[in-house]
């Protein structure tokens, strides 16, 4: 399904494309749609990104440094693709150097150290790039990405254990930040100071600097500056034993987890908070805590599964137009009833290991519930109970998410079957009536049950407060006071993830929050209170 999906946006951009071909391109719209979807539509954004290095003659040098960056920092980070990136900086750099202007000499060697300090390529090579742009920086008397320059190059400095050296460094830095009042910068830069106290066993200055990156990322814009930093203040107390201090940010960042980007900050949120209840002797919030963090780790690996499959489509996407033959053999029908084929078996494929990794970590949590059989006796029951109820919802999700996924293909398989051969028709119709035969119409009424024992009075008081709700919104509030987003209940349902966002707001107004802050996501958990 993947391989359709990624065929037809290509379709779509390039449709796009060459509608607006005649048309000066428009750079600042085309660089907003990236900035807004580049973490969720990885393959548009792949494709937009190829289409704008193809027609980079088009653009000023200033829009052709832009487009070099972004395709360079895309093919290193989600494409994995070092000698891609490095294709990109090559000519970054003789673009650059074509042109007299020293700043964007300072920005192409800062960026090529960012590059090598990446995952930690090459470190030497990292520290050799941003010294480059620091004497670039002194030689002009510049204050021009300075802050940034003095910063990244006291960190590559650190290690080869230079502490002292790279403190002063980062101390000049956080120095130009606060003179352009960048208080985005400055909370970075503060939050190193604190990591190189650490380092210098000097946990008062480390302390002070984490206070101080806290503070001013709440001066900054963006909510997830503060949530971040909250985290790194609870890890770091934590660490010092104090736990009481730790679940105050803590609870600040849970509060406003919803401005986390990644999957794994939030594993770190409920992993700091579970210990330091667990050091608190309060082992009941500690375990539950460590459940949802083990979601948080489920997702975590998930993502990078699907990262590491987009970098595998993405590997024979470009040996495919490479051989130009390859694509008349993608347009053959013979080769598209190969591909359904092929999606089919990759699909019961990921099932069976979804159902045998569930199993497998059901079997290793009741191994260590046994161990700890003494000290939980009493509570062993209704842990046992909560644990059943959950894990029947999740499944009953599980398998509506699987019917609909059913549904998806057949209906695909439905549109295929007509430009095939009369040969391949019976046998594509008997599969879409046996996918057909295997959906359960009746999955949300089971759903429904398993919900009603997991939050047995959530209908109940929702009804209560609300009468006038239709059942199609009962289940948007079911599906929302679990913490699903737009994206997931769409897969669920079937329906558009803007259909979705359509139906969130026409709710909000029938549960009068329309015309307030207040989260309705927040607004219905109080429902699921007992």
């Amino acid at each position: 399904m993947n391989l359709i999906l990624r065929f037809s946006l290509f379709c779509l951009t390039t449709a796009f494309f060459n509608f607006s071909h005649s048309q000066k391109l428009n750079y600042q719209s085309i660089e907003k749609w990236i900035e807004e979807n580049e973490y969720n539509n990885t393959s548009k954004t792949l494709d937009t990104l190829q289409y704008l290095y193809k027609n980079i003659d088009q653009f000023p040098f200033e829009t052709k440094f832009n487009i070099l960056e972004r395709n360079a920092n895309f093919a290193l980070q989600e494409l994995r693709d070092f000698k891609l990136c490095m294709k990109y900086m090559q000519q970054l750099k003789k673009e650059v150097y074509d042109q007299s202007g020293f700043k964007y000499k300072i920005k192409y060697h800062n960026l090529l150290g960012e590059i090598y300090y990446y995952d930690g390529i090459n470190i030497k090579k990292s520290y050799v790039q941003f010294k480059i742009a620091l004497e670039i920086v002194k030689a002009n008397k510049t204050d021009y990405l300075a802050d940034l320059i003095y910063s990244n190059y006291a960190i590559s400095i650190m290690s080869e254990g230079k502490f002292i050296e790279a403190r002063n460094l980062k101390l000049k830095a956080l120095k130009i930040a606060i003179q352009k009042k960048d208080y985005w910068l400055q909370s970075i830069i503060t939050n190193n100071l604190g990591v190189v106290y650490i380092y210098l066993d000097n946990k008062d200055s480390a302390n002070y600097y984490f206070q101080e990156s806290y503070a001013k990322a709440k001066l900054t814009r963006e909510k997830t500056d503060d949530v971040q930093r909250a985290i790194f203040l609870g890890l770091f107390n934590n660490d010092q034993n104090k736990p009481e201090q730790a679940l105050k940010y803590f609870q600040f960042a849970k509060i406003n987890s919803n401005h986390l980007k990644n999957f794994n900050e939030k594993r770190q949120l409920y992993s700091g908070m579970s210990r330091s209840n667990s050091m608190l002797g309060n082992y009941k919030e500690a375990y539950e805590l460590k459940k949802i963090e083990i979601i948080y780790s489920d997702s975590v690996d998930k993502y990078s599964l699907e990262k590491e499959s987009f970098i595998y489509d993405y590997e024979i996407h470009i040996k495919e137009l490479e051989n130009q033959n390859q694509i008349q053999i993608v347009r053959n029908q013979k080769s598209k009833l190969q591909i359904i084929i092929s999606i089919l078996l990759i699909v019961i494929l990921l099932i069976a290991v979804l159902l045998l990794f569930i199993r497998n970590r059901k079997n290793r949590l009741l191994t260590k519930m046994q161990l700890e059989k003494e000290k939980i006796e009493r509570q062993k029951i209704k842990l046992e109970k909560e644990l059943a109820e959950r894990e029947n919802t999740s499944k009953a999700m599980f398998l509506l998410e699987k019917d609909n996924l059913i549904h998806t293909i057949s209906s695909k398989l439905q549109e295929t079957v007509i430009q095939l051969n009369d040969e391949s028709q019976p046998l594509i119709i008997r599969i879409i009536q046996e996918l057909k035969g295997s959906i359960n119409n009746k999955r949300w009424e089971e759903f429904e049950l398993r919900f009603n024992k997991t939050n047995p009075l959530f209908f109940e008081k929702l009804e209560s407060e609300f009468p006038t709700l239709s059942p199609n919104e009962k289940k948007l509030c079911a599906f929302l006071s679990m913490n699903m987003s737009s994206k997931d209940i769409s897969n669920i349902t079937n329906q558009t993830t803007h259909s979705i966002n359509i139906a969130r707001g026409r709710l909000r107004k029938k549960l009068n929050i329309d015309h307030s802050n207040q989260d309705i996501i927040q607004f219905l958990s109080k429902f699921n209170k007992i």
